[in-house]
């Protein structure tokens, strides 16, 4: 989840230094704006619902793909880096079982009768 923060945060900001020289304007500014919200949105979703991982962490890679191409190589590639590195890690990730061992079985049903 950090991660992906983080590769938001650089392709919103890197991109908007004083480097004028490989800034942009118009569609890799817009699209930078847009990728970097959208990458910490996807980290907050990471957070709080994890129980969505598997689309978020998918979404992730693929728009930190996506700005690669879009927005200056991505945050100058550590905004593209970072998210895919992220985005692959909120994937694979698996919550932990708080229930003690005698609860940790799935839950069975036992008849009447």
């Amino acid at each position: 989840m950090i991660l992906t923060a983080a590769a938001g945060l650089a392709i919103l900001f890197l991109p908007g230094g004083r480097l004028t020289v490989l800034l942009l304007p118009g569609l890799a500014g817009t699209s930078g704006f847009l990728f970097g919200c959208a990458l910490c949105a996807l980290a907050a979703f990471l957070w709080f619902a994890p129980g969505h991982r598997t689309f978020t962490g998918v979404a992730v890679i693929l728009v930190s793909l996506t700005s690669l191409v879009t927005t200056n190589i991505g945050g100058f590639l550590v905004g593209t880096l970072l998210g895919v590195l992220g985005g692959s890690l909120g994937f694979a990730w698996h919550g932990t079982d708080d229930r003690p061992p005698s609860e940790a079985g799935p839950a069975t049903r036992r008849g009447t009768g």
